[in-house]
């Protein structure tokens, strides 16, 4: 499963505004194993009206927090490497050939500044810092929370529909 994947979309998040939780699909391949796919763009950049300034942890709170693999140098150096490898001409090529009433400025002014943070390495190593220690403080949350039977069974990641309360999925 591709689980790094949910610290890049945490960072990419946190640096285009995004004012929604993290979503995403879990697709079957091979061998039993999964892989994400991310959803629901709605909210990037100031969400609807491009006007909300969300808590830097507003999308890393996917609906099971066990996704997020443990942060170690290696994921740090990956999250580093995707920011260092955005084209900011290729982004704004693509931003070109959409319908004109989605270009609006305010989707613009907060892409452009999603892209200079993006670009700027010592603002994304303080992002990548905060997300660590956030992450790490969650995780200590987790641990002492107050309801721990309402943490998600590890059944929820199987396959299938599942009903209500079921420790085995319903095949579709």
């Amino acid at each position: 499963m591709n689980r790094d994947d949910f610290w890049i979309a945490w960072l990419l998040d946190v640096c285009a505004g995004h004012c929604d939780n993290r979503q995403a699909l879990f697709v079957a391949e091979g061998n039993q194993s999964f892989r994400a796919v991310f959803i629901d763009q709605g909210h990037m950049f100031g969400g609807p009206n491009g006007m909300q300034r969300p808590h830097f942890v507003a999308s890393r709170y996917y609906i099971d927090p066990r996704i997020y693999c443990d942060v170690c140098f290696s994921l740090i150096r990956k999250l580093r490497a995707t920011a260092s490898r955005i084209d900011a001409d290729r982004v704004w090529r693509c931003v070109h050939s959409l319908p004109d009433d989605w270009k609006t400025h305010s989707a613009l002014s907060n892409l452009k500044e999603c892209l200079d943070t993006v670009k700027n390495p010592r603002l994304i190593e303080r992002i990548v810092e905060r997300l660590s220690k956030s992450a790490a403080s969650a995780d200590e949350t987790d641990k002492n929370a107050i309801q721990p039977r309402r943490k998600p069974p590890n059944s929820i990641l199987r396959p299938g529909i599942q009903r209500p309360g079921a420790v085995r999925p319903i095949l579709a």
